[in-house]
């Protein structure tokens, strides 16, 4: 495979018609880390490691009067956890809830990109990985390249977004990412999102129309590829940016 990718830490499903605006918020001018002299992932898979246990703190953001029903319920949490270590498990990988608090704030209910930060620093608790979940975002989610921080709708944390932007928190990149070159069936080391178990992919999302909420996506509810464009990408990875029903497995890689 390309490259181990260390898990030393410093650590968006109901319809489609709800993933109409932009699907990821993050950023994607930032280079992976090489923390290889400190894997313990060099040899073998992640299957024979041991597991690595990661803690979750919930900050739900409600309108200014704290009306419960302006944010995600608290409880609801608890299956955010369950699909994470649905999807993570298999890698050896677990998630532990620790917390959650109420941010009550209309503005950041909504929030938009240039917010992020803002809402970030609010609460934010250093000895975890960091969940704020708003009502409505012009994004589904949003997770920094090794960062600790993820920005989520309250819509996609229930799905396979969470573990999407969770990758992005574990330095993982985009299946169709460009920044190191386009991924060829020979170049995998070094060019797309520098795994090689992962299939090259120009792109499963829609442009041509994205506020159309029937065809945002180069799948069919099968998760079947429809681009035709000479690609066989993956349509299950969670990496990628598949339909959210199909977001499914990431691979060894």
């Amino acid at each position: 495979m390309k490259t181990r990718f260390i898990l030393f830490i410093t650590l968006t499903l109901v319809l489609n018609n709800s993933f109409a605006q932009e699907y990821c918020a993050a950023p994607i001018d930032n280079y992976n880390q090489n923390f290889s002299s400190l894997s313990r992932m060099l040899i073998g898979d992640s299957a024979n490691e041991g597991m690595i246990c990661l803690n979750i703190f919930f900050h739900i953001v409600r309108n200014d009067n704290g009306d419960p029903s302006s944010g995600i319920r608290d409880f609801e949490t608890n299956a955010i956890v369950d699909n994470l270590n649905s999807h993570y498990n298999p890698h050896n990988i677990k998630f532990n809830k620790v917390g959650f608090d109420f941010i009550n704030s209309t503005l950041l209910n909504d929030v938009q990109p240039s917010e992020i930060g803002d809402l970030i620093l609010l609460n934010n608790n250093p000895n975890s990985l960091n969940f704020y979940i708003v009502n409505t975002a012009d994004f589904n989610g949003y997770g920094d390249i090794l960062g600790t921080n993820v920005v989520i709708t309250k819509d996609a944390a229930v799905t396979g977004v969470a573990s999407h932007e969770v990758g992005h928190n574990l330095n993982l990149r985009h299946t169709h990412d460009t920044r190191f070159g386009i991924e060829n069936d020979d170049n995998c080391t070094y060019a797309g999102d520098l795994v090689c178990d992962t299939p090259p992919d120009s792109g499963l999302r829609d442009y041509r129309d994205p506020q159309n909420p029937n065809y945002p996506y180069y799948v069919d509810s099968n998760c079947n590829y429809t681009k035709n464009d000479g690609y066989n990408p993956d349509t299950e990875n969670i990496m990628s940016y598949t339909s959210p029903t199909c977001l499914r497995h990431f691979t060894n890689g």
